[in-house]
């Protein structure tokens, strides 16, 4: 069973709503052999992503206690899956009832050397309450903020649907200008924003399925323009006293090879030390092999059983 959607459903139906589809369970006899005098990798954790406002469906629940119930479903070690790694989306619309509704900075504020007009909402599409309550009351270590997109000022597209390049990054021309800066500083501020609220955010990710031009928030790059902008990122979130709690995290390929050949120019690049994580999904194809690199590997993909 999915077992993050069928939480997820519960909520939904606790507020009175019906957000996903009937989920089907099945169950087999199986056996499991655990040899524990042997060692293959080291494991950070499990976890799960808040996106597309699905934290809203555990934030806004009025009976606290099944909000309580579920959230120890989700976070408790004891009774519940004990996750340890929360994924939040990092928005990008000006639209208030968009799935990736930006909660901090929505318009232009006129070019990329502009100062910028953050306001932040304190609520962060009912994300900030499910991590607080995850790094407060269980003791959750990891809280990975990922951008499906930079906002569509910043993009060749000008908009953050359908894929589009975040201006000034290579092979790009826009008469805006070179938004890497911008970007940059627009990450550090939600990290900056989660911080203050009592939440380090540890990874932080700038692309996400950056092979595939969503119809929803999307941002295309490859390798070498990811290598291109992970120092800018990096460095900013240095400047910004930030890099003692966060680090950066590239690039949600959609799958391992893609992830693979990302990682290669990042390599070439000389940019793979400033990285704290690798990241990857398996959707056009799961491992195939050791990922050649010293740094920790994040796979994520959706659960099926």
């Amino acid at each position: 069973m999915r077992l993050v959607e069928a939480l997820l459903a519960a909520a939904a139906a606790a507020a009175g709503t019906t957000a996903l589809p009937e989920l089907e369970t099945r169950q087999a006899a199986s056996t499991i052999t655990v040899d524990v005098s042997k060692t293959y990798q080291t494991m950070d954790g499990f976890g799960f992503s808040t996106a597309f406002q699905r934290a809203n469906l555990i934030t806004n629940m009025a009976d606290k206690a099944k909000q309580r119930q579920l959230l120890d479903l989700l976070f408790d070690r004891a009774t519940g899956a004990g996750f340890s790694i929360v994924r939040t989306g990092i928005g990008s619309s000006p639209d208030s009832s968009s799935d990736h509704m930006n909660t901090f900075e929505p318009k232009n504020p006129g070019g990329p050397a502009a100062t910028p007009q953050y306001q932040w909402d304190g609520k962060d599409s009912g994300q900030l309450f499910v991590c607080q309550e995850a790094v407060r009351t269980y003791g959750v270590p990891y809280i990975y903020a990922d951008a499906w997109s930079a906002p569509g000022f910043m993009k060749t597209n000008n908009n953050e649907n359908n894929g589009g390049t975040l201006c000034g990054m290579p092979g790009t021309r826009c008469a805006s200008g070179d938004w890497r800066q911008a970007y940059a500083d627009y990450l550090a501020a939600y990290v900056r924003f989660y911080r203050e609220a009592g939440v380090n955010v540890t990874h932080l990710g700038f692309l996400n399925e950056p092979e595939f031009a969503a119809s929803y928030a999307s941002m295309s790059a490859n390798g070498n323009q990811a290598a291109d902008f992970i120092p800018v990122l990096h460095a900013t979130l240095r400047a910004a006293n930030l890099t003692d709690t966060t680090g950066v995290a590239c690039c949600d390929s959609e799958g391992w090879g893609n992830q693979v050949q990302m990682l290669a120019a990042i390599q070439s690049a000389g940019a793979e030390p400033l990285l704290k994580a690798v990241t990857t999904h398996t959707y056009t194809g799961g491992a195939s092999g050791t990922m050649n690199t010293k740094v920790p590997v994040w796979a994520a993909g959706r659960a099926r059983g």
